[in-house]
């Protein structure tokens, strides 16, 4: 997938906007007489969707005068993070194999396998786990123990079945380009690709007997001591983001081309 020339002249408007964005946000904060706090969170690509578009807003209406900053990496990363006090909090999907840490779990949702709807996978009335396992796999970045890697590692080796090929990539984009592309599969947390669903781009191929979740936990180092700005943004997150979602559906539609898109 590359660019058209439609998506060239609109991604050079984005670029601008950002960066008067970023502007006007150092500027409110040089010229502002309240004490500004800073909370720095620590998140990684599959907790962004679900997590940030709910809290930030309900959170920067109570709390204008503190300053979030938010940095997305992988899971060895936001733990050094946290170690050396870079990072107030972090959220990561589970399992976390540092002890060190303090876990709280933020929410639950389904992890599903999809693959595109160009894939052999999609022309199958019924998927059975000995077709899943037949395709390469793509999964995001982590270190071995981690998050869904870990997860599906696991399921691979419950099932007796190898992993043949694995194709790693960084962020959430990457991970979903090639996804679309039709090479192989992955497993994804339904919240962060829900629209993909609904509008036919990316098509479940769940076997009945298959049922995995993805969980999503606050985690926090015991040693240092929060701020208050912190404390209520775990607060405010909880609070957002804790409501059951196990149940989430959609309604497959067409797949549809984006403008700014040329295969």
């Amino acid at each position: 997938m590359y660019l058209s020339q439609a998506g060239e002249a609109f991604i050079t408007y984005c670029r601008t906007g950002l960066q008067d964005i970023e502007a006007g946000i150092t500027s409110a904060l040089r010229t502002s007489t309240a004490p500004i706090e800073k909370v720095t969170l620590g998140i990684t690509c599959f907790n962004t969707q679900r997590c940030l578009s709910s809290v930030l807003q309900p959170y920067r209406q109570q709390n204008p005068n503190v300053h979030i900053q938010i940095s997305e990496c992988l899971p060895n990363a936001l733990v050094r993070g946290l170690e050396k006090q870079a990072i107030d909090l972090a959220v990561f999907s589970l399992p976390v194999p540092v002890e060190t840490l303090q876990l709280e779990i933020l929410y639950e949702e389904p992890l599903i396998p999809v693959a595109a709807s160009v894939h052999p996978l999609a022309a199958l009335s019924k998927v059975a786990w000995s077709d899943i396992c037949r395709y390469p796999l793509i999964l995001s970045r982590q270190k071995n123990g981690f998050g869904i890697r870990a997860v599906v590692e696991n399921l691979y080796h419950s099932h007796h079945s190898a992993i043949d090929s694995v194709v790693e990539v960084s962020g959430d984009q990457p991970l979903r380009q090639l996804i679309l592309s039709g090479y192989g599969i992955s497993f994804v947390p339904l919240s962060q690709f829900q629209k993909d669903l609904e509008e036919g781009l990316l098509i479940a191929i769940q076997p009945p007997e298959l049922s995995l979740t993805h969980q999503v936990a606050i985690a926090t180092h015991p040693k240092h001591a929060l701020s208050p700005a912190a404390e209520g943004l775990i607060e405010t997150m909880l609070k957002r983001c804790s409501s059951p979602d196990h149940l989430i559906r959609y309604t497959p539609k067409p797949p549809a081309i984006s403008p700014f898109l040329t295969s």
